[in-house]
């Protein structure tokens, strides 16, 4: 979904700062707390409270579509994946639309920029994999490492995450945390429970091993809400000892998601199965059918 040149000037020649909590005044703080070492965590993350006004988080928040019978929405239902993802932001309420514009601002990326100390980060004009997602009851999204080399842009690279809790009220009894895993993928670090307002800022890297792998247990009538949005970089150098690690092809670049097993994981010799499958291409049907067909989003 290519960004609007229109609508994206009329945000990148204005001052946002309004749009956003106190904390867009206390980078410095920020840039600390991204970089303060957390022992048995290698990449580098930072949970920002109060992220967006409070008029426009709740228009956000209000504005989600509770339709998702559309076109505009993919559904995956497959072992490592229950959830929905829209990525057609044009199509999108106003509020929501335009938060995409807005952290696309040249205000928005130098922000970022001296928060993480990534100083070529960069908004990405397609927007790959921004999008808004829902989580359904008994949805998840298993660990795994987000690709790397940009699929539309030659030479770039994701390099920074951000993930946006959209619900209004959320009980921990139905799960849904964000989990940071060790880069040897031996115990969760960071169980970041779903806060209203609050946003997750982490980098992509070979060892940002994250996701919500925890079936959701909320109500049929309730989702987990997001927002997740990107930035980019030029691409990094590679050695050879990257080739075909994590999913990665002969240039040492992952090109897709992939996927791991937490320790003590279920069915691990079916879900291996997939893990070979998913950094080369989506999951089908079929494969479920060939490998788990008696595999479902309730019982497993």
């Amino acid at each position: 979904m290519t960004l609007q040149k229109e609508t994206f000037d009329f945000f990148n020649v204005k001052n946002n700062a309004s749009y956003f909590g106190d904390w867009i005044n206390n980078i410095d703080h920020y840039n600390k707390k991204f970089n303060d070492k957390v022992e048995g965590l290698d990449n580098r993350f930072v949970l920002i409270d109060n992220f967006l006004n409070e008029s426009f988080i709740s228009e956000l928040s209000n504005n989600f579509p509770k339709d998702y019978d559309n076109k505009n929405w993919f559904f995956y239902e497959n072992p490592l994946e229950v959830k929905y993802l829209n990525s057609s932001i044009n199509t999108f309420p106003e509020p929501l639309k335009n938060i995409f514009y807005i952290l696309s601002t040249n205000q928005m990326v130098n922000i970022f920029s001296r928060i993480t100390d990534i100083e070529e980060l960069e908004y990405d004009p397609t927007l790959y994999g921004s999008s808004i997602q829902s989580t359904p009851k008994y949805g998840r999204l298993n660990i795994h490492l987000d690709y790397e080399k940009h699929p539309l842009i030659e030479n770039k690279e994701r390099r920074l995450n951000i993930i946006l809790y959209l619900n209004k009220t959320w009980k921990d009894e139905w799960k849904g945390d964000t989990e940071l895993w060790d880069d040897n993928m031996t115990k969760c670090v960071v169980s970041q429970k779903i806060k209203y307002n609050s946003a997750i800022l982490f980098e992509t890297n070979n060892t940002s091993w994250h996701g919500v792998p925890e079936k959701l247990l909320c109500p049929d009538n309730e989702s987990r809400k997001t927002i997740a949005y990107y930035y980019i970089s030029p691409l990094t150098k590679k050695n050879n000892n990257d080739k075909n690690k994590y999913g990665a092809d002969e240039t040492g670049y992952r090109n897709k998601a992939s996927f791991i097993a937490r320790p003590g994981d279920n069915n691990k010799e079916k879900l291996d199965k997939f893990y070979k499958i998913r950094p080369t291409r989506r999951i089908t049907k079929k494969d479920i059918e060939d490998i788990w067909p008696e595999w479902n989003k309730v019982d497993y």
